[in-house]
């Protein structure tokens, strides 16, 4: 059995976990004291509430300390040997993004939202062990979690995807969105295994043409948040019902069929290389 991992998430989840902000609260008149300062940004906030105090009257003040890379690479050593141990096998394969993304010829405002997002201090360090000393491929063109998908699903081909079935492949990152992909995955924050049926995957992948994805900046229906779009979806049998639902619903909204398939093409996370959304065919 092979264990795809996300290693997006591993770098920005341990690179972070090496940095630690302290946030300094000054007043602003007279002669700038010190007030107070805190680890948590929420409770300075609430400290200042409690104190009546205005953000207007105070300078916060943000300092950054990073601990040395080698705490940052004995998170990600410690994820990765999780993994395993949870899964009884050595056959990891990680993958990180590239450059360049198809998302953003298709729509230059993909991710737009995370222009200016910060990168762990340890960013280009971490990926460098990653490339060296495991099994990682970087990928071009696409998405780590396109990669994802591919291999899971080529893994996969001639096994049954039942709950019952051995499977061949267990796909392990913390991201909902990978819950399109059909077969077992595996989140090692909760160190829960949850199965995804393909109609299920489908299903999921509808539920985000209704819904978008802010933190990716793709373009959903206002007002359609994950609860409501499985209800509105809940009677529907099949992709082509689903897929008919979603295009009522955009159009109610107010859109055009082709704002939701351009939603629909970036959401989608391939399953077979050069696999980009189409609408279901009529057979």
């Amino acid at each position: 059995m092979i264990a795809p991992i996300d290693g997006d998430i591993l770098v920005y989840r341990c690179g972070f976990s090496a940095e630690h902000n302290e946030h300094f609260i000054y007043l602003k008149d007279g002669d700038g004291a010190l007030l107070s300062s805190f680890l948590d940004k929420r409770k300075a906030k609430k400290w200042l509430k409690d104190n009546g105090l205005e953000l207007s009257e105070v300078d916060i003040e943000t300092v950054t300390t990073n601990e040395p890379i080698e705490n940052a690479l004995h998170s990600l050593k410690m994820q990765i040997n999780l993994i395993k141990n949870s899964m009884l096998t050595n056959d990891v394969h990680i993958y990180l993004t590239g450059k360049d993304n198809f998302r953003i010829e298709l729509y230059p405002e993909y991710k737009a939202n995370r222009a200016d997002a910060t990168k762990p201090y340890h960013y280009e360090g971490l990926r460098y062990y990653l490339t060296n000393y495991w099994d990682t491929h970087v990928v071009d063109g696409i998405e780590a979690d396109d990669a994802l998908g591919i291999l899971q699903c080529k893994a996969n081909e001639g096994n049954p995807l039942t709950i019952d079935a051995q499977p061949a492949s267990v796909l392990c990152s913390i991201d909902k969105d990978l819950k399109m992909i059909p077969g077992w995955h595996f989140n090692w924050t909760t160190g829960e295994y949850d199965f995804v049926s393909p109609e299920q995957g489908i299903r999921n992948f509808y539920q985000q043409v209704l819904t978008g994805d802010s933190t990716d900046n793709i373009p959903g229906i206002y007002k359609i948040g994950p609860v409501k779009a499985k209800k509105i979806l809940a009677d529907c049998n099949d992709e082509h019902e689903m897929y008919a639902e979603c295009v009522k619903q955009w159009i109610s909204a107010g859109h055009t069929i082709e704002d939701m398939h351009l939603s629909a093409k970036l959401l989608w996370i391939m399953r077979t290389e050069d696999d980009i959304w189409e609408p279901p065919n009529d057979n």
